[in-house]
C-alpha cells in the first residue's frame, strides 16, 4: 500500500517499520470510517432520495478531507477519487431502485388492466344471462298467448256448434 509513497520514511518511536504500520493502520481506519458512512447512506437510497444520499456522501468526504490534508502532510495515500467512486456506486444503486420501481409500477398497471378486463367480462356474462332470461320470459309469454289463442279459437268453435 505505501510502497510508492514517502510514508516509508515515517518513523514511529524511532522505528521505520512501526512508522509504516502506523501509516497503514491510520489510512485503513480513515477508509473504513469513510466507507462505513457512505455504505450507511447508500443503504438508505430509494428511487426518490438520490440527492439526500449524495449530500451525505459529500459530507462524509468533506469530513475526511481534513484527514486528506493530514495525509498529504505525512505523505499517506488518500485519493480524492474515493468520493467520485462512492457517488458512482450511489448512482448505480439509484438506477437499480429506479428500475425496480418501474417494474413495480408496470406490474401494478398489468394487474389493474387484468382486474378491469375481468370486471368487463363479468359484466358481459351478466348482461348475456340477463338477456337469456328476458328471452325465455318472452318465449313463455308467447307460448301462453298461443295456448290462450288456440283455446279461444276452440271455444269460439264450440260455441258456434252449440249455437
Amino acid at each position: 500500500m505505501c510502497d510508492e509513497c514517502q510514508c516509508l520514511n515515517l518513523t514511529y518511536n524511532d522505528s521505520t517499520v512501526r512508522g509504516r504500520a502506523f501509516a497503514k493502520r491510520t489510512v485503513t481506519s480513515w477508509l473504513r470510517g469513510f466507507n462505513a458512512e457512505c455504505d450507511a447512506a447508500i443503504a438508505t437510497l430509494k428511487h426518490s432520495n438520490e440527492s439526500t444520499v449524495l449530500n451525505k456522501i459529500d459530507k462524509a468526504f468533506n469530513f475526511y478531507e481534513f484527514y486528506e490534508k493530514k495525509a498529504a502532510q505525512q505523505s499517506f495515500p488518500w485519493a480524492s477519487a474515493l468520493s467520485g467512486l462512492k457517488e458512482e456506486e450511489a448512482y448505480f444503486v439509484h438506477e437499480h431502485h429506479d428500475e425496480k420501481q418501474r417494474e413495480k409500477e408496470e406490474q401494478a398497471a398489468i394487474r389493474r388492466e387484468m382486474r378491469e378486463e375481468e370486471q368487463a367480462l363479468r359484466e358481459a356474462e351478466e348482461a348475456q344471462r340477463s338477456a337469456e332470461r328476458e328471452a325465455e320470459s318472452y318465449e313463455e309469454l308467447l307460448r301462453k298467448a298461443r295456448e290462450e289463442a288456440y283455446s279461444e279459437s276452440e271455444e269460439a268453435e264450440h260455441l258456434s256448434k252449440i249455437a
